[in-house]
């Protein structure tokens, strides 16, 4: 069998407990992205978007990559509403 289990993930993966996880990743991450407004920067893994969406002001190009096609979507619709 050959099924990707965060397909069936995607629309419930952004808990609070991955929110509150996500935002401190976030803070910390952004300190070390100083002078990084040329750079592209490449989420491999994005999932939901949880963490690289929040950086994405702090470099020029985001590129999210993710197994799951259900995740990407979920990215979409957040990147939609903003």
């Amino acid at each position: 069998m050959n099924e990707n289990i965060f397909e069936e993930m995607a629309k419930r993966y952004d808990t609070p407990e991955r929110i509150k996880l996500a935002n401190i990743i976030s803070k910390e991450v952004s300190t070390q992205l100083a002078d990084s407004q040329e750079k592209t920067m490449i989420d491999y893994g994005s999932g939901t978007g949880l963490i690289s969406v929040q950086l994405a002001h702090e470099v020029s190009e985001l590129i999210m990559v993710d197994s799951s096609n259900e995740m990407l979507k979920v990215v979409d619709g957040k990147n939609k509403t903003k």
